[in-house]
């Protein structure tokens, strides 16, 4: 037991050393309060769980969008390659961009574009019900979207 106590305690330390996960950590335990003080159904305090799980995706995300910002072209064009090609590769628009059955790019025009959409990519999380902004692409990386009656299914595994 002694030993079990020690690695759990290495293990809060370590999980809590980035501002995220403090953070994360903290609004956890404030949601959990919350859904006890006002007796939210469990039902409900379920999916606020869920949704709350998935928005830590986003604050992940949110983390390497700003340092990828932070990379001098020369390095971007070799870090920021992977995800482009993960991304953005399956996706009409962008398959102009790309040499076919290679998974290069056409050009090192198409490549510079191709990153600088990279580092402008957003994460968000909706549930349903929730209203997307209007002209942006979206690309689906878990669950479904459906739009006026056509459901759009994820096209990417994360």
């Amino acid at each position: 037991v002694h030993w079990t106590t020690i690695l759990s305690r290495i293990m809060v330390v370590f999980n809590q050393t980035t501002k995220e996960s403090r953070e994360f950590n903290l609004d956890w335990d404030a949601l959990n309060s919350y859904c006890s003080f006002f007796g939210v159904d469990d039902k409900v305090a379920i999916e606020l769980r869920e949704y709350f799980l998935e928005r830590r995706w986003v604050a992940i995300s949110e983390s390497r969008q700003r340092i990828s910002r932070l990379f001098p072209r020369y390095l971007a064009d070799g870090v920021l390659w992977s995800p482009v090609l993960q991304f953005l590769q399956p996706i009409p628009a962008f398959k102009m961009h790309f040499m076919a059955g290679k998974g290069k790019a056409s050009s090192q025009e198409s490549l510079r574009y191709l990153i600088e959409v990279a580092k402008l990519m957003q994460v968000a999380v909706y549930v349903p019900k929730d209203r997307p902004e209007l002209g942006r692409l979206y690309i689906i990386v878990d669950g479904e979207a459906h739009h006026r009656g056509k459901v759009f299914i994820q096209t990417l595994g994360r």
